[in-house]
This record gives structure tokens, C-alpha cells and sequence, in this order.
């Protein structure tokens, strides 16, 4: 996920953290809203007050700058110009910092309240994901869904210049949150929808790079329609025209795993790694793992494991991703556990 920071030239400490994708009108919104608090904070109190969540969000204390946030918006009034984006920054907060129940019951109650726009949908894509990521469980979790799933539709249905990006994270969402209230068919048609979308997106791309930067939401998109095969030409389409990315054959080599398609799995992986440099080789040695674990080959998995943790090791701390050492890390674990000891004199 992409990550804005906005620094004060002076002490060049976050003044601002967005996370996401922006459209130029969001971006320069963004801006210039920082740069009047940075002005206003001597002056106006609720510039100061904003610069101080935003500052604690910049410096990741979520935790803390959440209840900032939420202190601020009950002050300002209803016609406040920066409420819309202080809403978005309290739910990314909330989610920042694990508390998902709020994070949605909060983003459903404040899109509720909004015209629609960038910031209603961004408010509902948070929302949508903290409620799908909270356990099935949670007895919260069915009422924030249905106060939400709507929001995302009529925003799905209002088109307007959002990014292609953004609507195809609205589309993923909400066939996550039908697939979390039990409801396949639902998930399925839904899926379908979203794939027609980026098969329309991809026909306006204008170029091979354009279009390749959407293949894994197409990817995604066809398995969750249960038509995984579809996405294969446009994968097999940007191997060829992009013969220097990783990611196509890294995408092919998923595809032909869920499909079941192991040998095939195995050589686009090893195509992939043969482009592949820094942190994205851990995450393409331990995607093999998993498909060398399907096809029984608990040897080779374990090599690829080794190899993933044992080249992460060789990158500079900045640079190891975290994620992928600790899913690394676990299967390898349990590929020990799993593994039948020998009887002792033998």
C-alpha cells in the first residue's frame, strides 16, 4: 500500500501520513490542508489540534492519534472543510491501530452523513475492511456489513473520475464482505462484476505497462468468479510484451497453483526468480514453498523456505520484509511439527 508523508520543512517531522492511492484533486487537497495547519497552528485552535493527531498518525502512535482525531471532530462544526478527510484519518487510525469494531461502526456512521465522493468511499473501502477482518465471530461484525455494503454499491454505481484502483478495491471488498456473511453466490456475481470492469479498464489502457498493472486484480477477480482460466491471456500477454517483470510469470505461477496446475506453478516461479531482486525473491521462494507443500514435495519446500529466510538475512534491515519472514518462518515451523520422527535406534 502506497504511504504519503507530509514533512514540516523545519523539523522534518511528519506533519501528515496518508495511506492509499490519491487522485491529483486528492493529493493537492492534501497538501494544501497541510500546509494551512501548519500556518493556522499558533492561531486557530482546531489547526492545532488537527496538526497534533496528524502528527501523531505521522509518527504511527495510531493509538493515540485515533482519540485525537475523534476529540477534534466532536469540537469542529458540521460544515468544517477538513471533516470529510479528519473522518478518513480517524479510520485509518482506528484500523492502524487494530480497533476494527470502531474503525467500521465509525466509517459507516460518518459515510452515512456524506455526499458521495472520493471521501465516502474511501471511508467506506476502510470500514469494509476492518469489518472483514475482524473474526467471523465478532457479533458487531454482520450489522457493520450490511450498514456498509450498500455504501460501497451506490458508490460503485456513481462512477465519477475515481481511480480505476480505488473502484477495483471497492469491487475486492465487497466480494470479501459477502464471502465473510456466508453468501457464495452473491460473492460470485459480485466477482463477475468486478472482473467485467477491469476487462473494460484493460481495453482503455494505453500501453502494456498500463495494462499489466491491472492483471493481478484480474487474477483475484476471475478465481473469486470461479473462472480462474479467464485471466490467463492477459497474464501470458504481459509475460511476453514485459520480458524484464517478475510479476507476470510471478502471477502465472499463482494462478496455475489454484488451479492445481503444480509443474506449470513451479516453472513460472522459477521464471520469476530468474528477473526477480531485493525483498520480492522471499516472497516468490516462499509462494513456491506453498506449491512444492500442495504437491507432497515436503523436502523441496522446506529447501525453498531455507533459502527464503536464509536470503532475507543478507538484505539490510530496511529492507527485509517482515511479512513474509514471519509466514515463512511459521510454515517452516510447522513443516517441523508435521514431520514424523523417527524411533530411536533407528
Amino acid at each position: 500500500m502506497p504511504v504519503l508523508l507530509v514533512l514540516d520543512p523545519t523539523s522534518e517531522r511528519p506533519l501528515l501520513r496518508w495511506l492509499g492511492s490519491v487522485t491529483a484533486r486528492q493529493l493537492r487537497e492534501l497538501l494544501e490542508g497541510a500546509e494551512r495547519t501548519m500556518r493556522g497552528r499558533k492561531t486557530d485552535p482546531l489547526a492545532a489540534a488537527l496538526a497534533a493527531a496528524d502528527q501523531l498518525s505521522g509518527l504511527g502512535r495510531s493509538a493515540e492519534a485515533a482519540p485525537a482525531y475523534r476529540a477534534l471532530l466532536s469540537r469542529a462544526p458540521s460544515g468544517w472543510p477538513p471533516r470529510p478527510r479528519v473522518e478518513e484519518s480517524l479510520a485509518m487510525a482506528l484500523q492502524d491501530a487494530g480497533e476494527l469494531r470502531s474503525c467500521a461502526e465509525e466509517s459507516a456512521r460518518a459515510a452515512a452523513a456524506m455526499p458521495p465522493g472520493h471521501s465516502r468511499a474511501d471511508l467506506v473501502g476502510t470500514g469494509l475492511a476492518c469489518a472483514t477482518s475482524a473474526d467471523g465471530s465478532a457479533p458487531w461484525r454482520p450489522g457493520a456489513l450490511s450498514r456498509l455494503e450498500p455504501l460501497a454499491e451506490d458508490e460503485l454505481a456513481r462512477g465519477g473520475d475515481d481511480l480505476a484502483d480505488d473502484r477495483s478495491g471497492l469491487f475486492e471488498l465487497l466480494v470479501d464482505a459477502r464471502e465473510a456473511r456466508a453468501d457464495a453466490a452473491g460473492a460470485k456475481r459480485t466477482a463477475a462484476r468486478w472482473l467485467a470492469f477491469l476487462d473494460a479498464e484493460a481495453l482503455r489502457a494505453e500501453s502494456p505497462r498500463a495494462r499489466a498493472a491491472l492483471d493481478e486484480q484480474r487474477m483475484l477477480a476471475a478465481i473469486a468468479a470461479g473462472d480462474p482460466e479467464r485471466a490467463r491471456p492477459a497474464l501470458e500477454a504481459s509475460e511476453r510484451e514485459l520480458p524484464g517483470d517478475f510479476e507476470p510469470p510471478s502471477r502465472l505461477a499463482t494462478l496455475d497453483r489454484e488451479l492445481g496446475r503444480y509443474g506449470e506453478s513451479i516453472a513460472a516461479s522459477d521464471r520469476a526468480l530468474a528477473l526477480a531482486h531485493g525483498p520480492r525473491r522471499v516472497r516468490l521462494l516462499r509462494e513456491r514453498a506453498e506449491t512444492r507443500q500442495r504437491m507432497g514435495d515436503r523436502a523441496g519446500a522446506r529447501a525453498d523456505l531455507e533459502s527464503a529466510l536464509g536470503f532475507a538475512r543478507t538484505l539490510p534491515p530496511s529492507e527485509r520484509p517482515s511479512r513474509d519472514i514471519g509466514l515463512a518462518e511459521r510454515s517452516l515451523a510447522d513443516l517441523a511439527a508435521a514431520t514424523p520422527r523417527r524411533p530411536a535406534g533407528r
